[in-house]
This record gives structure tokens, C-alpha cells and sequence, in this order.
């Protein structure tokens, strides 16, 4: 069940860009896999690519699953908003969406 429910998710982390340096650990995966998909998983349960990863973009991270099954979900690392503004970003798109006139056939 796990596996599947990994297979059909993607993982997006929020880095902010103020700070002087940033990397993408295992640990900031880890976390990440809990707060966004509420999936525990141990850091030795984990794959990141090899290159440290320290610009936004996309990746992927492995997740072993019962030590048993390992699933590539996807990743990506975008700038962080905090969660009111992300909030009201989705609302203005909606609204946007909502008005815009309907193409006549």
C-alpha cells in the first residue's frame, strides 16, 4: 500500500533563498516526506542523488520501503513560500480561473 501510494506522489520542498548557502540533506527529505505525504521514513530508508543539491530544480529521492521495496518518487525543490501566501496565490488562480469568460463554440 505504501509502495503504490509512493509511487503516485511527488515530493516538493521549499528552500529559502535569503539564506547564504543552502543543501538539500536527507534529513530536510525526511521531514519533508512526513509534513507534506505523512510518510515516516528513517534517513538510512533514503537515496539522494550523489551531487549535492543546491539549486531549485527537479530530482528524485529513493525511498526503501520494509527494507523490501524502493520507490523513485520525484522531487522538487522550489523557492519557499510560507503557507498563507502559497494560500492566497491558489485563490487568486482560482478566482482567475472562476471569471475568465467561456469560449463560445
Amino acid at each position: 500500500m505504501t509502495v503504490n501510494y509512493l509511487q503516485n506522489s511527488h515530493l516538493e520542498i521549499g528552500m529559502k533563498n535569503n539564506v547564504g548557502k543552502w543543501e538539500v540533506t536527507k534529513e530536510i527529505v525526511a521531514r519533508n516526506l512526513f509534513k507534506s505525504l505523512g510518510i515516516v521514513a528513517p534517513v538510512e530508508a533514503l537515496k539522494i542523488p550523489e551531487e549535492p543539491i543546491t539549486q531549485w530544480g527537479e530530482y528524485w529521492c529513493e525511498v526503501t520501503v520494509n527494507g523490501i521495496d524502493t520507490v523513485r518518487v520525484p522531487m522538487s525543490v522550489v523557492n519557499f513560500e510560507k503557507p498563507k501566501t502559497k494560500r492566497y496565490k491558489q485563490w487568486l488562480a482560482r478566482q482567475a480561473a472562476e471569471s475568465a469568460p467561456e469560449p463560445e463554440p
